[in-house]
């Protein structure tokens, strides 16, 4: 008796299914679903899905994001360490350039303040000067 349940539920199920299949499984105007009966219909437009969100306005380096950048570079030292720094324009782009002296060297940069990347990086090593007292 459980085996003829079981077969019966088997046939009812594949039945169901073939039903769908045959009758298109509900497409648009019934059969298969082609490019020619395929119907898209748009959204709506109204106001509020048409706002456009204007891209983040470019804001350029600041002198202390670039003296941070610099001081990444460097480990330990600090804004005390700067010698030279300042803001200049060099072919029309503005950019940070300054000398650091930490320890036993001296790194001078320039760095464009637009872009936020080294234009120039140079590290002067101490280590070889004779002392004089």
């Amino acid at each position: 008796m459980k085996k003829e349940k079981k077969l019966l539920a088997i046939l009812l199920v594949s039945l169901l299914l073939a039903v769908t299949v045959l009758s298109g499984c509900g497409s648009p105007k019934g059969g298969t679903v082609s490019p020619s009966n395929l119907e898209i219909t748009p959204p709506p437009v109204s106001s509020s899905n048409l706002e456009v969100t204007p891209p983040p306005a470019k804001t350029e380096l600041t002198a202390e994001e670039a003296r941070a950048k610099v001081l990444e570079k460097v480990p330990y030292a600090t804004t005390e360490n700067f010698t030279e720094f300042e803001a200049d324009y060099d072919d029309g782009r503005k950019e940070y350039e300054g000398t650091l002296v930490y320890g036993k060297m001296a790194c001078e940069f320039e760095i464009d303040a637009e872009t936020g990347e080294f234009r120039d990086w140079e590290v002067d090593n101490f280590s070889d000067c004779i002392r004089c007292n």
